[in-house]
């Protein structure tokens, strides 16, 4: 290795990096992998990008050789280095809304259980007092109205619970997202450069996972309300309510959250989509003949099946809102034929059962207990921790291994049953590990989203 003062910088230019230590540019782009990343001359010197980069797909953070001190400040190697710092970035995003969504499940689940366990003899004296109750138009408006009309503070937690979930979907959004950030300053920057051409960039490296469980649990908790003022009004002594009944928002939203799930390989979430379509059937019939959707509600939720609206409260359109909540547990079986999903789909089919005895006149009852949702809950945290490895499976899908670092049995991708585990510590084909991100989670702790 030459000395400093041995090197003509003129013919040999050298890196100097902001730890201190320096190296030939000719020494450093080897070190960093430029022949992988751009088209280079004859002289080494790059003249175009080669591949597009893709998320987790870099083998290590490069970094200096000496003390692996930070390369960020090093322009000629900015893409490479900051594609790992998005990668670290999108990990601590998934991380961080899995946490949230799980300690949202966590705290509507509880709410939940003590709503079961209270008092409801002056609540249930009331409820089915004389006058109108409207449940149309947007799922916050029919809680706001339960809650209203059941009043003794009863939905006060739960309603809470259903704010703060709405402000989480909006965390979670695609404009919240790292790599929508990071283009949407890529394309101010060309803006303001007025450079020629329009910025393009892949919509898989979104991660939607979070949107999509944050509208499954916006339905969970609208559907365990639904569920409780439905007892309660069954449970009254007379009902002398009028109840007008149209849940296209609500149908609309199953609707999107099984598209979502669908375009994204993601069938145990359609499942969800599918069974709780088919619960908001069943509460519309057991609430009263739902009435057709009023011209704003139509306009306001296009994709919601008016089919499932009736307007005269005879037999053949209660027989037609039947019929087509349990198409959609058809379409949820269907999706589990073939599934491997553990504990998770065995309450999945308990959950569909129970949908199914209410759809056909029976009284809907809960069969899954909230120690084996806590248990499901327990083993999502683990898959998503950011404590293990992280790898994608075939899908791209990211997902932490824990233990040695590779796989140690047969397993699955937790959120399209993708194989992802094989024998002996191998991964199964197709999957990827993520060690850029593992690199940077040890070396950038400092880093906020």
């Amino acid at each position: 290795m030459n000395e400093y003062r041995d090197i003509d910088v003129d013919e040999t230019p050298c890196i100097f990096p902001g730890c201190g230590h320096f190296y030939t540019v000719e020494s450093m782009d080897g070190q960093m992998d430029m022949g992988e990343h751009y088209v280079l001359d004859d002289g080494g010197m790059p003249i175009s990008i080669k591949t597009a980069s893709k998320p987790f797909s870099m083998d290590e953070v490069k970094a200096c050789s000496e003390c692996r001190g930070s390369l960020r400040n090093v322009s000629r190697y900015g893409r490479i280095v900051r594609r790992a710092m998005l990668d670290e970035t999108t990990k601590k995003f998934i991380s961080w809304s899995t946490g949230r969504h799980l300690e949202l499940a966590e705290g509507l689940l509880t709410e939940q259980q003590i709503l079961e366990e209270n008092d409801t003899t002056d609540v249930t004296r009331n409820v089915g007092r004389p006058g109108r109750l409207n449940l149309t138009g947007p799922a916050y408006g029919q809680i706001k109205n339960m809650k209203r009309w059941v009043g003794h503070k009863r939905y006060d937690k739960l309603v809470q619970i259903y704010i703060t979930i709405s402000k989480y979907k909006d965390e979670v959004s695609v404009e919240e997202q790292p790599f929508h950030k990071v283009c949407d300053f890529v394309r101010h920057a060309n803006r303001s450069h007025k450079t020629q051409g329009a910025f393009v960039y892949d919509e898989d490296m979104i991660q939607r996972r979070g949107h999509l469980l944050a509208i499954s649990l916006l339905l969970k908790c609208n559907v365990a309300l639904l569920s409780d003022f439905m007892s309660l009004w069954k449970g009254a002594a007379m009902t002398r309510t009028e109840i007008s009944v149209d849940f296209s928002a609500n149908f609309a939203q199953c609707e999107e959250l099984i598209k979502l799930a669908a375009e994204t390989s993601r069938p145990q979430l359609q499942v969800e989509g599918h069974t709780y379509y088919a619960q908001f059937c069943g509460l519309a019939l057991a609430l009263g003949t739902p009435r057709q959707p009023s011209t704003d509600t139509r306009d306001a939720f296009p994709e919601a099946d008016a089919a499932t609206a009736t307007t005269t409260p005879d037999g053949d359109d209660r027989e037609a809102l039947k019929n087509k909540g349990l198409q959609h547990l058809e379409q949820a079986k269907a999706l589990l034929e073939n599934a491997n999903w553990g504990p998770k789909q065995q309450l999945m089919e308990a959950e569909m059962e129970a949908v199914a005895h209410m759809l056909n006149g029976g009284v809907f009852y809960n069969r899954v207990t909230a120690d084996e949702l806590r248990a499901v809950y327990a083993a999502m945290a683990a898959e998503f921790s950011g404590t293990g490895h992280w790898y994608t499976c075939e899908q791209g899908h990211p997902f932490t291994v824990g233990e040695c670092g590779m796989p140690m049995e047969q397993a699955r991708c937790p959120e399209c049953g993708s194989p992802v585990g094989g024998q002996n510590h191998s991964p199964a084909e197709g999957v990827r590990r993520a060690e850029d991100i593992e690199a940077l989670a040890m070396g950038v702790g400092g880093m906020r989203i």
